[in-house]
């Protein structure tokens, strides 16, 4: 989040053009973030099955 502010306060503050390179940043912690709970639910439900 400390990157995504960061790269958001230099462009709004010293390009002034119009894409917003923080989106990168947002995006792709939002990629890990669902990467991750997809991860973690798929072992959960392998467990849940084996204790069956």
């Amino acid at each position: 989040m400390a990157a995504t502010y960061l790269i958001s306060n230099y462009e709004t503050n010293l390009l002034g053009i119009g894409f917003n390179f923080a989106y990168i940043t947002g995006i792709s912690m939002l990629i890990v973030f669902i990467a991750s709970f997809v991860l973690f639910g798929k072992e959960r439900i392998k467990e849940s099955k084996s204790k069956k």
